[in-house]
């Protein structure tokens, strides 16, 4: 049995691959056709199934010329009925421009691991991500040349960058280091329980820890390093979230959200939420919406509003299906609730259900508005261009995995891959 989804879309034909398209059935022939058209990065998908003399080659365009499966653009969200998910395969390619938007893959950085969400911490100047096992690097976004390299520990819990400063937790070592983001000069370390997790910086305020209830909250002064306040006992919250002079917190399970002030870590407000708090053990339950305005995942299918001006939370919206423990997201002035397999959108300000999203594979997370509509990117390491109005316009698979998403501008992206860091620029076709 032979299996072939793709050949030569990084490169030219190899000599084997040359013998085998002369020497191949009538039919393999012709799927070598397809092939080169899947080469130049324009047909949507492709699987070829071999077995002794008999190839079949199942595809939309399998009765088609080669110009014209060329020419032809994918209008239909999934393959013909009854074809198998798992045989549905992407070309990778270098640039696609299927659509008004045009995606070019800029360049690419060998992380020499797998690549983690935790890891990655991206600004408008900056791209600090970690690699090689200990390293921690900071690249230039525009062509990924490294401006710093050091040793910072194993698999970090967190990175963030605050102003000129960047702050990483390593996994194998207890402490927070605090680096010069301009030349990842040791500014002050402190000393953290293991397993802090949880890494939010507010004004001149680091709070760590509360992951699981394994560690205190501690709060540290984010210029000197030095201990502000410590919790006297150890707290599981979801991962904070800066609100006004503190920080919103909640147990997982729990029916209540907490507002507890930066100075010394007292609660200075309470919530009942009308069900409880979900959670997301690797990112947040909890999306500042406005000034003052949070949303919180709660149970199965729903949102709760929380305003720091007012002491009753409310249920924001219901959505029609089970949503994932995870915070909104927002982009385009729309509220994106995850799903399994996409997105429920929402308008932020009424709190009306709009659509439904349905890639059919499980989300990267991380919405990006483009000219024409919307990008989202899936574990597969696929890129599926929404339109406006949330239909599935067209797909690119970019790495054979992401592991996170991250932007600092709307038109370039920075994919965590399975072992690199790869940069994509978004661009309007009428522009390019």
């Amino acid at each position: 049995m032979i299996a072939a989804t793709r050949l030569g879309c990084r490169g030219s034909e190899t000599a084997m691959g040359s013998r085998l398209r002369e020497n191949a059935h009538p039919q393999m022939r012709f799927a070598f056709q397809e092939l080169s058209a899947l080469r130049l990065g324009q047909v949507p998908f492709l699987s070829i199934r071999c077995s002794g003399s008999e190839c079949v080659s199942r595809g939309p365009w399998i009765n088609q010329k080669p110009s014209e499966i060329i020419a032809a653009r994918r209008t239909e969200r999934k393959g013909p009925p009854g074809f198998p998910a798992h045989l549905m395969r992407l070309p990778m390619v270098t640039r696609s421009w299927w659509s008004d938007a045009v995606i070019d893959i800029e360049w690419e950085h060998p992380l020499h691991q797998r690549g983690v969400a935790s890891g990655v911490a991206v600004t408008s100047g900056h791209v600090i991500v970690h690699e090689r096992s200990t390293r921690l690097v900071s690249l230039d976004p525009a062509d990924g040349a490294v401006r710093w390299d050091v040793p910072i520990g194993t698999w970090p819990r967190a990175v963030a960058v605050v102003g000129d400063r960047c702050l990483v937790i390593p996994q194998n070592n207890p402490r927070l280091s605090c680096l010069d983001l301009a030349t990842g000069r040791e500014i002050w370390t402190a000393h953290v329980p293991a397993t802090p997790g949880h890494l939010v910086v507010s004004a001149n305020v680091v709070l760590v820890g509360g992951w699981r209830g394994y560690t205190p909250l501690r709060a540290f002064d984010l210029a000197t390093g030095r201990l502000r306040w410590e919790t006297e006992q150890r707290i599981r919250t979801v991962l904070p979230v800066p609100a006004g002079d503190g920080f919103l917190i909640g147990v997982p399970g729990d029916i209540r959200g907490r507002l507890i002030d930066r100075h010394d870590g007292r609660v200075r407000a309470a919530w009942r939420l009308p069900q409880p708090l979900v959670d997301n053990d690797a990112g947040s339950s909890i999306a500042e919406v406005g000034p003052g305005r949070f949303l919180l995942r709660c149970g199965r299918r729903a949102l709760a509003e929380i305003d720091l001006s007012s002491d009753t939370a409310r249920e924001f919206v219901q959505a029609e299906t089970d949503l994932v423990a995870a915070a909104p997201e927002q982009a385009g002035g729309l509220l994106w609730l995850p799903e399994p397999r996409g997105y429920t959108v929402v308008d932020p300000a009424a709190g009306r259900l709009l659509w439904r999203v349905d890639v059919g594979e499980r989300l990267v997370g991380q919405v990006f508005p483009t000219a024409d509509g919307f990008l989202i990117a899936g574990t597969s390491g696929v890129l599926f261009h929404l339109t406006s109005d949330g239909r599935l316009a067209n797909r690119t698979r970019v790495a054979r995995r992401i592991w996170a998403l991250r932007s600092a501008a709307p038109d370039r992206l920075f994919a965590v891959a399975k072992g690199s860091l790869i940069a994509i620029a978004v661009r309007n076709s009428a522009c390019s």
